[in-house]
This record gives structure tokens, sequence and C-alpha cells, in this order.
């Protein structure tokens, strides 16, 4: 009965995913930084987004965490 509730995080430290056309900065579970403008976000799989370099790349969030 206690493992069903959730701890409901405040609003302040809610994170919520970067829309189309925002820049995201994302960092590699490895340190690697890379800012890029988002083209499309999922919760699941992550973003997708353009590099500066105008490549596409997915970014799923088990291997990228988004940083400020």
């Amino acid at each position: 009965e206690a493992m069903l509730k959730k701890k409901q995080h405040p609003k302040s430290q809610r994170l919520y995913m970067k829309k189309r056309d925002q820049i995201v900065k994302l960092q590699h579970k490895t340190g690697e930084t890379v800012s890029a403008k988002v083209v499309q976000n999922d919760s699941k799989a992550g973003y997708l987004a353009e590099l500066p370099n105008g490549d596409w790349k997915w970014f799923p969030p088990d291997e990228w965490k988004e940083v400020k």
C-alpha cells in the first residue's frame, strides 16, 4: 500500500521538457555536453534535436540528461 504512493515534487523542481525550436542543453552519461535545437520531444524516447551542424539526432533519456 505504501509503495503505491509516489512522492510529489514541488512545482518549482519539476522539469518540463523543452518544446520545438527551443535550445536544450544535454549531458551524456560520459560527461559530454551538447546544445541542440528541439525538433520533437517524447517523455519515453527523449529528444530529437538538431545539432549546430544541421544533423538531427535522438537523445534517449537513459543516456542523456538535461542540464542548465
